[in-house]
């Protein structure tokens, strides 16, 4: 499936004749081959000096591994045509009402101060990925 507009998401006709086209006419994009060194090489660039990422790299490739078969055949491929901001931002979100919700169900919890400060950090990042990118 690929993104095309908001609220549309591509599926490949079922016409054969169609084939590599949306069934709302479009021509659906390949997929792209993903690069595991690439994807370690830059989550590692992005954290030098600020956080050790070796176990977010093993667990981000194990839920790719495990979760992208929604979206493609083989989870070595990227979906193309998504808006990747805008993903980004929906998951921060997300991560951000899991932050809160523990805040609510557990006051007291002594480690609270840390869901605080990791609140901080996707508040940041959220603005990052402003939606006119």
């Amino acid at each position: 499936m690929t993104e095309t507009a908001p609220g549309h998401a591509c599926r490949q006709s079922e016409n054969p004749r169609n084939k590599g086209f949306c069934a709302c006419g479009k021509r659906m994009r390949e997929p792209v081959r993903r690069v595991l060194e690439l994807e370690r090489e830059a989550t590692e660039e992005a954290a030098k000096g600020a956080a050790y990422v070796a176990e977010l790299i093993l667990h981000s490739e194990t839920r790719a591994n495990s979760l992208s078969s929604k979206y493609v055949p083989d989870s070595m491929l990227i979906r193309p045509g998504r808006d990747r901001a805008r993903d980004v931002r929906e998951e921060i979100a997300d991560a951000r009402n899991h932050i809160v919700f523990h805040l609510q169900e557990h006051p007291e919890d002594p480690r609270n101060e840390r869901f605080l400060q990791g609140l901080r950090y996707l508040a940041l990042a959220y603005n990052f990925f402003e939606d006119d990118l």
